[in-house]
């Protein structure tokens, strides 16, 4: 008999409990299809507050890394939005490079977006399995691999995540950075200033990338249209440099596509970096 009255009892509750964890529980536990518009775009701004508190974890791991003090380096910006400073990418890019670029370039540029030198190695964040652990957890922070848990629990199972799984995290992600980062350049959007898309899919392109998503929609096209622009440059540059297989519609080779994935990854900590320690100079 007890058995049956257990039974009885304890299936209307247990069926009861995922409704009564859905409601209470929503961001974690229900998919993107049952949230309302105004749910979407308010995760969106949790999570990105959530990867933004290790911004600055990465960027001094990212100058620890190379062994430079950025405070040592003369940046000298033109342009800011909400994520930072528009940049020169390549001086950058060069430490995610598996190939060291062209001595007549002296490893530093100037343009519209300001000009510095970044005296450092080539190559030496091109691979992720040459990276601590802490620098694979910050990475895993700021890309967002458990984004749909909230702040404590999200860092508690980054850090307690094994080292295979932080991998295949941050590959996947930085993928799905490097193929948008592609359509949307091979379709032109940074062109508009990124109008014809909806104000649904900037937010997802901007938290993708880690750009702000807690700004106005316009503020949100400007950050993606400034991103696009550095990303579209460093093309160009890297084109000029005549470094073949290396431009964003022509990276076949597995190296060559790892280390620019990083690099996007490690994008949005970079330029919060140099915003909040106050290493830029603004042009005149």
């Amino acid at each position: 008999v007890f058995p049956t009255v257990f039974v009885w009892a304890a299936i209307p509750i247990g069926g009861w409990l995922p409704v009564f964890f859905a409601v209470f529980f929503p961001r974690e536990l229900l998919s993107r299809q049952f949230h309302t518009t105004y749910e979407i775009e308010a995760f969106a701004c949790i999570e990105y507050r959530q990867r933004r508190d290790s911004f600055l974890t990465l960027g001094d791991h990212f100058w620890n890394s190379i062994m430079v003090n950025p405070a040592t380096i003369k940046f000298s910006v033109a342009r800011h939005d909400a994520a930072g400073p528009v940049i020169d990418l390549l001086p950058f890019y060069k430490v995610f490079s598996d190939q060291p670029l062209p001595d007549n370039s002296n490893n530093s540029h100037s343009d519209d977006k300001g000009s510095y030198d970044i005296p450092t190695k080539p190559s030496l964040l091109s691979d992720l399995d040459s990276y601590p652990r802490e620098h694979w957890i910050a990475l895993a922070h700021v890309a967002g691999t458990h984004h749909s848990f909230r702040k404590e629990l999200s860092h508690t199972l980054t850090d307690l995540s094994p080292s295979w799984w932080l991998e295949l995290s941050i590959r996947r992600i930085g993928n799905e950075v490097y193929e948008d980062d592609k359509l949307l350049l091979e379709e032109e959007y940074d062109s508009n200033g990124c109008q014809s898309l909806t104000n649904q899919e900037v937010v997802d392109a901007c938290l993708l990338r880690g750009l702000p998503v807690t700004v106005s929609y316009d503020e949100m096209r400007q950050c993606l249209t400034n991103h696009l622009s550095m990303i579209r440059q460093l093309n160009t540059s890297l084109k000029k440099s005549n470094i073949e297989a290396k431009s964003l519609n022509s990276l076949h080779d597995d190296k060559g596509e790892e280390g620019y994935k990083l690099f996007v990854l490690h994008l949005p900590a970079l330029r919060w970096h140099l915003r909040e320690k106050g290493l830029i100079q603004k042009e005149s």
